[in-house]
């Protein structure tokens, strides 16, 4: 009788502990959602990823800050691969910096829709300075973000992420009307064929 009591007093206060720890996730979720402003999902992990919801504090204001941002970043006149999922918001975000990279004086390649690993790929196989991924991974269709590669096709490391950050304040230098670059549009076809001639 003791024995079973123990037992089932230690199954309640499992079960409190249980829901008291089912709470606090819901409330840092709250919380983590209800987050305005950039969210650096993994600074832990030194990446640069932004993520922003859509329309409310995602605007294209945003979107030529840290275009203008990873132009410093990378160098200027340097070519840069971007690529978007199938979110609604990606096109346009594409759009967006594909005109604001040229007008800053880089080139672009465009792969149109492709996954995050088919834009590092298309850029580490390429002789660009840099990659940008418009993908909010996981998060809900209203959410969108901005992944951003080195020359290699990785994620910005630690340093790399401090420095890049260093330029998001700095002023939009935009180069003559005879200065800039066209865009090549690299289809996501051609860019699967490029990942399939590695694996095969």
């Amino acid at each position: 009788f003791i024995f079973a009591s123990y037992c089932r007093c230690l199954f309640y206060d499992c079960c409190s502990w249980l829901r008291v720890f089912r709470v606090l996730m819901c409330v840092m979720f709250f919380l983590f959602q209800a987050e305005d402003g950039i969210r650096d999902l993994v600074r832990s992990r030194g990446l640069g990823d932004v993520y922003k919801r859509q329309p409310d504090s995602l605007t294209p204001e945003i979107v030529i800050q840290y275009a203008n941002a990873f132009v410093k970043f990378t160098g200027v006149g340097g070519t840069i691969v971007i690529g978007h999922d199938g979110r609604p918001s990606g096109e346009w975000i594409c759009n967006i910096l594909e005109g604001t990279l040229q007008a800053l004086g880089s080139k672009v390649i465009s792969i149109g829709m492709a996954p995050t690993p088919t834009v590092q790929l298309a850029t580490e196989k390429s002789d660009s300075v840099g990659g940008i991924s418009v993908s909010a991974s996981h998060n809900p269709a209203q959410w969108n973000g901005l992944k951003f590669l080195n020359s290699d096709g990785i994620f910005l490391d630690k340093d790399e992420c401090n420095t890049f950050w260093s330029f998001l304040d700095s002023n939009l230098d935009y180069v003559n009307f005879n200065e800039y670059n066209k865009s090549v549009s690299y289809t996501h076809l051609r860019a699967h064929e490029t990942v399939l001639e590695l694996v095969c």
